[in-house]
């Protein structure tokens, strides 16, 4: 005959005459959840900020339940397969300036096409076109029609370890048309999951409770999720918001782990009460 565990935990209460052996059983498995989520958001520093994302690799069905497939991996622009039969082929389709290359992109309700930026301002490989990495204002102005054969023959070598370097992609809309500043160059999207802060924050809870979280900033800060605690008391597993715009998970090691912005992707920095506006704290039975 199988028993419930709160039926055996129960009768230990009984047995004992007193709450202690169950209140300590309920608290370490409590922290050990809150460590567990942790740790699956420290993992997670290095993926890439995409609004409108839960979690989800380009292409893949692995995000939050609710948003399980956002980014996707946009065809190469240039495409190397179309180079041989005509220069310009892949990329006379799209009406963006910038080449495209290796990079996700999302279709949102609020923004329209988004690219993702790879964590520009974040990683120190070299761009993929040599003659970019001393001369940015190059880099920022290069359009796809001004290539010349052998840059895309040298995109096209380096394209055989997309992770060595940093690629070439709109700035922000997919569409970009502007004439000057309208590229970026972040890593590759391909096989990295792609968040924005509360996507990053659902996710990362769905994983760890194994059932499915959907909640938006406002449910913090209305009270409708979590209860309100003062800054200074924010520990290991407490939300984190700026106002209703932005959130993070506090670390026992006195950081905030965040899916933070486009350029910085998810980053894990420490705690500035300066900067946060309000600290929540799940309740104890959202862990059971």
């Amino acid at each position: 005959m199988l028993v419930h565990s709160g039926a055996v935990f129960g009768r230990i209460r009984r047995l004992v005459g007193c709450s202690t052996f169950w209140e300590s059983a309920v608290s370490d498995e409590v922290l050990r959840l809150k460590r567990q989520l942790i740790d699956e958001a420290r993992n997670q520093v290095g993926g890439h900020y995409l609004w409108s994302t839960a979690g989800n690799t380009p292409g893949n069905r692995d995000g939050a339940s609710y948003r399980p497939l956002k980014a996707e991996l946009h065809l190469n622009v240039p495409d190397f397969e179309a180079v041989i039969r005509d220069r310009f082929a892949a990329a006379s389709k799209f009406r963006v300036q910038a080449p495209m290359l290796f990079t996700a992109y999302a279709d949102t309700s609020d923004f329209g096409l988004l690219a993702c930026t790879g964590r520009a301002a974040m990683i120190t490989t070299p761009l993929a076109l040599a003659d970019m990495n001393s001369n940015l204002g190059r880099a920022l102005d290069l359009k796809w029609k001004s290539l010349t054969d052998q840059q895309v023959d040298e995109l096209q070598q380096n394209a055989a370890t997309p992770d060595s370097f940093r690629w070439p992609r709109p700035n922000s809309s997919l569409n970009n048309g502007a004439v000057h500043r309208s590229t970026v160059w972040g890593e590759s999207c391909v096989d990295v999951r792609h968040f924005d802060c509360i996507g990053f924050v659902n996710w990362c809870l769905s994983e760890v409770l194994t059932q499915p979280v959907q909640y938006g900033i406002p449910n913090f800060v209305s009270g409708a999720v979590g209860k309100k605690i003062p800054m200074a008391n924010a520990d290991l597993g407490d939300i984190v918001t700026i106002g209703a715009d932005h959130i993070g998970f506090v670390s026992e090691a006195g950081t905030v782990i965040e899916a933070r912005d486009a350029t910085s992707g998810v980053v894990e920095q420490p705690f500035s009460p300066a900067r946060w506006t309000q600290c929540f704290r799940l309740p104890d039975s959202m862990w059971r």
